[in-house]
């Protein structure tokens, strides 16, 4: 595993700091000599170099077994998921060649945690409208950085482009994002190891390129199809980008298989019982 160590006692403060958020941000270990600097983080382990004792602040729990226990707990679920969809995969497929012309799967490229994947998900957006070689193309992405001015979460700035009523989007698509089952496809995604059952949301490399370096960190772990800032998202479709970050951090530096397992339950149950925002973005 990349570390970076640090043993100088006389670096300041803030440069500590600096390298801290550099470890976080790369997902990289950070070690240091006791008592250079207040430990910030809870995530601790000692080690020792050539008998000097060192405290190590791991990135994530995710590092080492941990890592281990998600790729199983990921590969099971992953199976017995795309079993159990398969008869609703052959229904959504045939809704969408039945309501637009094109194909009923859209793939697409996403920031990963090591690199960039090709994503899956059933095309929601009529393919003409939608960005890629293979359906609009630069007609379609020229009409994506239109919609820009018209982001309901920070406007032509902000990170990621929402539209309420995006005039994209068919009308199988409207539906199959309101009960989220345009994600179905994301399944392969988790069984190839691109993603994981929970984690950060998967966003387009054109939003990627527009996060502030503190950002960086998401790329820490893999995306996943849910977690906490999708549970939220659920009931509050236009959440806040600083609450998303806020959340994904948390979850990154308190993983475990128990709040994993806390997270799929409570995703499965809002999205079957609990009742949806009239808005839906």
């Amino acid at each position: 595993m990349d570390e970076i160590l640090q043993a100088n006692p006389n670096l300041p403060e803030q440069a500590n700091l600096k390298l801290v958020e550099f470890a976080r941000n790369k997902g990289l270990k950070f070690s240091f000599v006791p008592n250079l600097f207040e430990v910030q983080r809870n995530i601790i382990e000692t080690d020792n170099l050539n008998g000097i004792p060192l405290i190590s602040l791991k990135n994530t729990p995710l590092d080492g077994w941990g890592k281990v226990v998600k790729r199983l707990l990921d590969v099971l679920l992953s199976l017995v998921c795309l079993i159990l969809t398969s008869p609703i995969f052959l229904a959504v497929w045939l809704a969408i060649k039945l309501d637009s012309s094109g194909k009923a799967i859209y793939s697409a490229m996403r920031g990963g945690r090591d690199k960039d994947f090709k994503f899956y998900k059933f095309r929601s957006m009529y393919s003409h409208l939608s960005v890629g070689k293979e359906y609009g193309g630069e007609g379609a992405e020229e009409i994506r950085k239109n919609l820009w001015q018209k982001n309901n979460r920070g406007g032509a700035d902000g990170p990621f482009l929402k539209i309420k009523d995006d005039p994209r989007v068919t009308k199988v698509g409207r539906f199959l994002r309101k009960t989220k089952l345009d994600e179905i496809p994301q399944f392969w995604n988790v069984l190839k190891g691109d993603m994981s059952m929970v984690g950060p949301r998967a966003h387009v490399l054109d939003e990627v390129q527009r996060y502030r370096n503190r950002y960086q960190r998401m790329f820490s772990i893999k995306p996943g199809i849910f977690g906490p800032s999708q549970i939220v998202q659920i009931s509050w479709a236009d959440l806040p980008f600083e609450e998303e970050i806020r959340l994904n951090t948390f979850y990154i530096e308190n993983w475990s298989l128990w709040l994993d397992v806390k997270i799929l339950a409570e995703s499965f149950y809002l999205l079957f019982f609990e009742p949806k925002p009239k808005e839906n973005y």
